[in-house]
């Protein structure tokens, strides 16, 4: 068997090489599990745009309960002014008697506006709740699939393990200059650097030679190294 002969049992492995990496690259489970990564990401992000809103009446709900709180101390100020005897004057006695039914009045309406802000976090800590468990459920689900691709990753592996080895035991045979061309050629042309001259045809390319081009390439020495003028390839008279 000639060197170029002993390259086509190279480009078969090669060939199988390819289909593994080309396996192990865009492996179903991983193109699954970026599916459902984007879906997780969007559904983030109506997380996020939930959790804003939640923080912003949480924020809303704490700023009534600080006006309440002020209101109430005044109002307690204002009755204990009322009542420790230092108000005597019948005049002074009713203005601070309306002091203290404005300071309830308003704080009975801002505990109401409290009472709407807090209806309002409750029921938006459902919708939150709610889309965390989506985003959760992304998450588990991805756990589940990377786990079982690292198991089929692990297979792939070995057998690319195995093929290169094989590989290797093919290659030896093979002149260093004469595989390393062949190498660069394949590269270039789409992972096929030899293919058989059958019939006139390179099984590379799918091209016809020309009469004369045969001709000359079967006349060459057997230690020659022709290519398809159409391709480039290795030929294998």
């Amino acid at each position: 068997m000639t060197d170029l002969e002993q390259l086509l049992d190279v480009q078969a492995v090669d060939t199988r090489l390819d289909v593994l990496r080309q396996q192990r690259a865009k492996h179903p489970i991983a193109a699954e599990i970026a599916a459902i990564g984007a879906e997780r990401d969007t559904a983030q992000g109506a997380v996020d745009v939930v959790e804003a809103e939640r923080a912003e009446l949480l924020r809303a709900q704490q700023r009534i309960d600080d006006e309440v709180s002020s209101f109430r101390s005044k109002k307690e100020a204002a009755e204990a002014k009322l009542y420790d005897g230092s108000v005597e004057a019948h005049k002074e006695l009713l203005a601070v008697q309306e002091e203290i039914r404005s300071l309830g009045e308003r704080q009975t309406a801002l505990e109401d506006d409290e009472l709407e802000v807090m209806e309002q976090v409750e029921e938006v800590t459902g919708r939150l709740d709610a889309a965390r468990s989506v985003v959760q459920g992304h998450e588990d689900r991805i756990t589940v699939l990377e786990a079982e691709l690292a198991v089929a990753l692990e297979a792939v592996d070995a057998e690319i393990v195995e093929v290169t080895t094989e590989r290797d035991a093919v290659a030896e045979p093979v002149d260093d200059g004469l595989l390393g061309r062949y190498d660069t050629i394949r590269s270039a042309l789409g992972g096929v650097g030899v293919a058989r001259l059958s019939g006139g045809t390179c099984l590379g390319c799918g091209m016809t030679l020309s009469a004369v081009t045969v001709d000359q390439i079967k006349k060459l020495p057997d230690d020659a190294e022709p290519t398809c003028e159409e391709c480039g390839r290795l030929l294998v008279r």
